[in-house]
C-alpha cells in the first residue's frame, strides 16, 4: 500500500505543471520550494519502503534452510539491537553540544542563532571538518 502511494506521488510529481514549466536556462530566480518539499516526501517514502523490505528480507533469511543466511540474519539482528543504546547516548551528547553551541555562540554567530541552525552547523562540522574538508564550512547555504 505504501509503495503504491509513493508511486502515485512520484507520477503526480512528474506531471506537476510547476515542474514542467521550469526554465533551467533562465538567469532569474524561480521558486522551487514547492517541488523540493514534494520531492523530499517522495524520497522519504521510498526510504521507508526500502527499510521495511530490508527488514522483511532479513526475516526471510531465518526461514530459509541455508546456515549461512541464518548466521547472517543473526549477525544483523545483533548489530541492530546493539546499536540502540549507542544511538541514544550519541544523540544525548550531540543535543548537549547543540544547546551549548547555541547558548555560547548564538548571539555572535548566525550559524548558531537557533536550535535547528546549531544542529545543522554541528552536523556539518562533524562530517566535514576531518580529512581535509574544512573548505566545506565556507560554502554558502
Amino acid at each position: 500500500m505504501l509503495a503504491l502511494a509513493a508511486i502515485y506521488l512520484w507520477v503526480k510529481y512528474m506531471d506537476d505543471p510547476a515542474r514542467q514549466h521550469m526554465d533551467f536556462t533562465s538567469p532569474k530566480f524561480q521558486d522551487v520550494m514547492v517541488l523540493a518539499s514534494d520531492f523530499n516526501l517522495i524520497i522519504f517514502l521510498f526510504a521507508v519502503i526500502l527499510m521495511l523490505w530490508t527488514v522483511r528480507l532479513i526475516d526471510f533469511f531465518t526461514s530459509v534452510g541455508n546456515e549461512g543466511l541464518k548466521r547472517t540474519s543473526k549477525i544483523i539482528e545483533t548489530v541492530i539491537s546493539s546499536l540502540g543504546p549507542f544511538v541514544i547516548i550519541f544523540f544525548m551528547i550531540f543535543i548537549g553540544f547543540v544547546l551549548v553551541g547555541h547558548v555560547l555562540f548564538g548571539v555572535h554567530e548566525d550559524r548558531f542563532n537557533g536550535f535547528q541552525a546549531s544542529a545543522k552547523t554541528l552536523l556539518v562540522w562533524f562530517v566535514s571538518l576531518s580529512h581535509g574538508h574544512r573548505r566545506t564550512m565556507g560554502l554558502p547555504g
